[in-house]
């Protein structure tokens, strides 16, 4: 396959980067949207919010990546009607691989050819090839930008066991704790806010009993494992993903994956 021997093999380039005349699976930087990717990794680094940076490109009317591939006939994904800067659009820039070089691909795959639907694929999966085109910003500044964000997602929900840790494996976003009389559920945020993602979930404590028992599996404390707590989560886990049919992954710090259940 083209992907597996360092192609670029997507119908919609890289915002930032267009493809070479020359070489349709190479890319080339498209100078106007690299300054913009830019601009917003070095605000991030000066302490600007995401939600921040995103008010300050609406402010000066600053085209969106889907918007600006449209116009610049680069493939685009159709904009959103108002075209406006949102909180994912910059975390979805600030954690892109591509802008270091390295070319990363096999993220999603479509279910089977009947559905087409996408599903996303383990990180473990993913295709990469390092020094592939022109960096954007510095393996440096990528490595600290994603420090960064893991210190923004650990501080948003205190009164929540997992806040900060927990997401989707569809579209990345957090999961949020919905409580019920009887059962508390954890849900894909977008899925109830913006109605962006499946509606998928899984139940509070079978996803505490799943986490614990992987843990377990591991040995990785001295005595069993009995119950979840934050000392436990903030020592060994780094992410925890869950995807449809309550399957889970946990990404510990210290290893690569325990696959899920």
């Amino acid at each position: 396959m083209n992907k597996e021997n360092g192609n670029f093999v997507g119908s919609s380039v890289i915002y930032g980067y267009r493809k070479n005349p020359e070489d349709i699976h190479k890319l080339i930087v498209d100078d106007e949207a690299a300054d913009v990717v830019r601009e917003i990794f070095n605000m991030f680094l000066l302490g600007m919010t995401k939600s921040e940076i995103s008010e300050e490109l609406n402010k000066r009317e600053v085209m969106t990546p889907a918007l600006y591939k449209k116009i610049h006939n680069l493939g685009y994904t159709k904009p959103k009607k108002d075209n406006k800067w949102n909180y994912e659009m910059i975390d979805r820039i600030l954690r892109d691989e591509n802008y270091t070089g390295t070319l990363v691909q096999g993220k999603r795959r479509n279910e089977n050819y009947i559905s087409h639907k996408e599903v996303k694929n383990p990180e473990e999966d993913w295709i990469k090839f390092e020094n592939h085109h022109a960096e954007l910003v510095s393996k440096e500044v990528f490595d600290k930008v994603q420090e960064m964000l893991k210190v923004q997602r650990r501080s948003t929900n205190k009164n929540d066991l997992l806040s900060g840790y927990l997401f989707c494996a569809d579209c990345n976003g957090p999961m949020a704790l919905i409580k019920g009389k009887k059962n508390s559920y954890y849900y894909c945020r977008n899925s109830l806010n913006k109605k962006i993602c499946t509606k998928h979930r899984i139940r509070q404590n079978d996803l505490y009993n799943k986490i614990i028992e992987l843990l377990n599996l591991k040995k990785l404390d001295d005595e069993i494992i009995g119950e979840l707590n934050r000392d436990l989560i903030t020592k060994y886990i780094d992410k925890i993903i869950v995807y449809e049919e309550e399957k889970v992954d946990v990404i510990l710090k210290y290893e690569r994956k325990i696959k899920g259940m």
